[in-house]
């Protein structure tokens, strides 16, 4: 869809799909359901909707976990509109009973109800289902339904289990799908006809929103699940064994590991991108805008080898590496390049760390050097997960060994390159240098840092470059954490809007770090006071009670520390005077404004905390329907009246 909004300032509201809520929704918010949120966005003033991403992610409630880069999630399926449900009214009354009226989703139980009467409806629809041209049509236009329904199909047969673990057809050839999709066809073209109504459903919506001059902003993930049915087929623009994370900081001690693959970028330019531009032009199907999802990603992406988990043993990628040759010449020859990448292993620390257990540690995991009181992991153990699965010790002493295993200085990325481990200069190599030896390396790596900074700046511009080019949508980059210089520069550059979250932006290089106010923020932007990895404000406000964060941020005099309706209203005047072209609020953050729409507890209405599992990320629902919504006269006159001066 070509972005249509030609307002200079635009307001948004941000929602997942699965909260929304309507009388004929089934357990979760429906693709259907977002035609009547815009008729309430319509009443209101409001311009742009942004969703979390909508693709399959299969029993995965993470909508950043996908199972395939164009599949959209079976979940998010109206089952009354299908044209084969008119006889099986009383199975979906059924299902739509059992959730109406809870507060979260049931993500799982709402997913296999949804596609088990899918399934019946399709096993006694097969024949008229398997003649329908318009179904025969669609898939002709959508060969990546090829892949993705033969992956389906496989992942159901395999008892869901990833495809690294299936004992057929696990690396198959481009033409062996194919095989398996013409010899299965009846049970594949389950996965097309749900594939073609979700298509025709949310294109539906789309159009209409476009017709009242509202418009949809999708979110695109930078990366994708190893069990994905992409990395199955094409994993040779995957580096599949790496994985994809965020290094050491004040939030992750350790860093992150997200279990993403890295992309081989190279091997994708060999083909003109044409796996990412096919992603691109089917997100243009259904959005006028979309959020880049982590876009410091597409400049270095932070990279976790194979050998490890953890994300203080990472490096960026792309990197000015160092050289064999870099090394020698600052006295680390090649009989001491052993020392810095290989984890030696005292016999004295041993024994302190595991104990007894120190004799078995030794058995089933080093090597003895000659007849010191030193050792090295045997040639067996290539990997942290060689040491977590040696059975014959103890949970804390593998904790141990791992950390043994972690104690180096260098980390070889291929051959004849090097990078610096996260905690290098806390390795038993990096002591036993000399204090010139750390000067001179030290010296290497800030030069090095220098030049991979134009690396990035080269590849951001580079990838960036031909997705804004590729399709007529608003491109919107998530550019937060650490941020080299690079990146807004390209981002202006290209016109891609990068974002402001009130409470993040301050002004880093400015003595005291100084918050930026909405009326500093570039016009290239989209502000927020909250995201779904967020507290929302309601929240926020309860963080900092009694302290001046709040005023500070906002330029505005004290407001008391109950986030009262006035106090609220204030806070969001101040927003919407934002110099960002989007200024976006997330929906539970706008019901704060009439305190008889929030829940007690206001922590039920966010939406995910990172880094943890639990059945509650993800599982906001909101606890009226919208056609209720549209019935609060004075809570939408108050919104419209807010917004009506924003542009």
């Amino acid at each position: 869809m070509k972005y249509s909004l030609k307002k200079e300032f635009i307001t948004g509201t941000a929602i997942p799909v699965s909260a929304l809520r309507t009388e004929n929704s089934c357990g979760i918010g429906e693709f259907t359901d977002l035609k009547y949120f815009g008729d309430w966005c319509k009443e209101c003033g409001i311009d742009l909707i942004q969703l979390l991403p909508v693709n399959d992610t299969g029993t995965e409630s993470s909508p950043y976990s996908a199972l395939s880069a164009f599949a959209l999630h079976p979940i998010y399926i109206n089952l009354f509109n299908l044209k084969e449900s008119k006889n099986y009214k009383a199975d979906i009354d059924k299902i739509k009973k059992k959730w109406d009226g809870k507060e979260k989703v049931f993500y799982t139980d709402v997913l296999k109800a949804k596609l088990t009467l899918l399934k019946k409806i399709y096993k006694e629809n097969q024949e008229t289902i398997s003649t329908n041209k318009n179904i025969i049509s669609w898939e002709k236009k959508n060969p990546w339904i090829v892949t993705y329904s033969v992956f389906s199909m496989l992942k159901d047969k395999n008892k869901d289990i990833k495809w690294q673990d299936w004992k057929k057809d696990s690396d198959p050839s481009a033409k062996e799908i194919i095989n398996l999709y013409e010899k299965n066809r009846d049970t594949v073209q389950f996965y097309s006809w749900v594939q073609f109504n979700l298509e025709k459903q949310l294109t539906e919506v789309t159009k209409y929103l476009d017709s009242i001059g509202i418009n949809i902003k999708g979110d695109i993930p930078i990366l994708m699940n190893v069990d994905s049915a992409d990395v199955w087929e094409s994993r040779d623009i995957f580096k599949v064994m790496n994985r994809a994370g965020a290094p050491p900081d004040m939030f992750a001690a350790d860093g992150q590991n997200w279990g993403f693959p890295t992309y081989d970028w190279e091997e994708m330019e060999k083909n003109n991108f044409k796996w990412w531009k096919s992603r691109l032009k089917q997100a243009a199907k259904f959005y006028h805008a979309y959020r880049i999802d982590h876009v410091l990603g597409f400049f270095r992406i932070w990279t976790i080898p194979p050998q490890y988990k953890s994300g203080s043993m990472g490096y960026y990628s792309p990197n000015n590496f160092i050289t064999e040759e870099e090394l020698e010449n600052i006295g680390i020859s090649e009989g001491r390049l052993a020392w810095m990448c290989k984890p030696h292993v005292p016999g004295h620390e041993l024994r302190s760390a595991v104990g007894i257990e120190a004799n078995e540690c030794t058995k089933y995991l080093l090597d003895q050097i000659g007849n010191e009181d030193l050792y090295l992991f045997k040639e067996s153990i290539q990997s942290v997960t060689d040491i977590e699965n040696c059975l014959e010790i103890s949970e804390s002493s593998k904790e141990m060994m791992i950390n043994f295993y972690q104690n180096v200085a260098l980390i070889k990325v291929d051959e004849n390159q090097y990078t610096t481990a996260w905690f290098y200069y806390n390795s038993r190599a990096f002591h036993s240098l000399s204090d010139h030896e750390k000067y001179l390396l030290n010296e290497l790596l800030s030069n090095k840092a220098n030049h991979s900074m134009e690396l990035w700046r080269d590849q951001g511009l580079k990838l960036l470059k031909f997705m804004k080019e590729s399709e007529d949508m608003l491109v919107c980059a998530e550019d937060l954490g650490t941020i080299p210089d690079c990146v807004p520069e390209v981002l202006e550059q290209l016109g891609i809007l990068g974002l402001h979250v009130t409470r993040w932006s301050k002004k880093y290089k400015e003595y005291g770090e100084p918050y930026m106010k909405p009326s500093e923020y570039n016009y290239l932007s989209v502000s927020t006071p909250a995201v779904h990895d967020s507290t929302t404000v309601r929240q926020w406000w309860s963080e900092f009670s009694g302290s001046n964060e709040i005023p500070n941020a906002l330029n505005l005099e004290w407001i008391g520390s109950d986030p009262n309706p006035d106090a609220v209203k204030a806070m969001y005047q101040q927003l919407l005077k934002t110099t960002s072209q989007i200024a976006m609020f997330q929906f539970q953050d706008l019901l704060a404004l009439d305190p008889s729409m929030c829940r007690e507890d206001m922590n039920s209405e966010r939406i995910n905390v990172p880094g943890t599992h639990n059945s509650e990320n993800w599982s906001y629902r909101i606890d009226f329907t919208i056609e209720q919504l549209l019935t609060k006269a004075d809570f939408n006159t108050k919104l419209k009246e807010l917004i009506k001066n924003r542009g």
